[in-house]
This record gives C-alpha cells, sequence and structure tokens, in this order.
C-alpha cells in the first residue's frame, strides 16, 4: 500500500505542476487596474485617464469599503475578455440641472452617458448598491 501511494503521490507532481504552468500563463497575461479614489473629488477623470491600458484581458475594480465619485459622465472604450467589479459604492450627482446638462452634452456629441461599449465577452459585476449623492 505504501508503494502504491507513493506512485500516486509522484504520479501527480507532473500534472499540478503543469496545470500551475497553465494558471501562471493565464494568470501572467491578465491586467488588473483598481480604480484610485479621491475624497471629495470627482473619482471620474482618474478613471478616463487610465482606462486605456486595460481593455482587454483585465479586471477594473471598484474596491469593497470604498465609495466612489462618479460625477461626471463615463464612456467605456470597446472592451475585450474584460470583467468590471463594482464591489463599492458608486456616487452620482443628486442636482437634476447638472445631470441634464450631462445628458445634453452627451446627446449634442452623439456619446451616450454612462454607457459602456462592449463585446459580448465582457462582464460587469455589480455587488452593492448604488447611491446618488455629490454635486
Amino acid at each position: 500500500m505504501t508503494s502504491l501511494t507513493c506512485r500516486m503521490t509522484v504520479a501527480r507532481i507532473p500534472l499540478s505542476f503543469s496545470v500551475l504552468l497553465a494558471y501562471a500563463a493565464v494568470a501572467g497575461a491578465w491586467s488588473t487596474f483598481v480604480v484610485p479614489h479621491t475624497e471629495d473629488v470627482d473619482d471620474t477623470p482618474a478613471l478616463m485617464a487610465a482606462i486605456s491600458d486595460y481593455t482587454s484581458d483585465a479586471s477594473i475594480v471598484f474596491e469593497t469599503n470604498t465609495t466612489y465619485n462618479v460625477w461626471s459622465p463615463v464612456t467605456f472604450p470597446h472592451l475585450t475578455n474584460v470583467e468590471v467589479v463594482i464591489s463599492g459604492n458608486l456616487t452620482y450627482p443628486t442636482s437634476i440641472g447638472a445631470v441634464q446638462g450631462h445628458v445634453a452634452a452627451a446627446v449634442s456629441a452623439d456619446q451616450s452617458l454612462y454607457h459602456m461599449h462592449a463585446k459580448s465577452d465582457t462582464k460587469a459585476v455589480r455587488t452593492t448598491p448604488v447611491h446618488g449623492t455629490g454635486d
């Protein structure tokens, strides 16, 4: 029985090692971007400045226990195999006039407010409620 156990353990090592190598290869090609947050400041410009580096094989993460200020329009570029993980809270403007101004500007520029252009292999994951606060 001992020799059989040893042979099974030895036989499992190459399999485990190859699985580990395959995982490492996939993990090495994947990027993760944690959206930065600054208290009492619109977080959208920081997101938009960095998003072009994470348009494929990536995760865009809104962290848990963080309340992000999305006070201006967000338009995602074309995304391929990207997961948007919203674990934190998102706040939006409460001023109707401010929202109307953003919508009017987006419509006149033929863009969509808070719109994601994505292929079907892009996932958006929402894990916490959305709150409407801000200016």
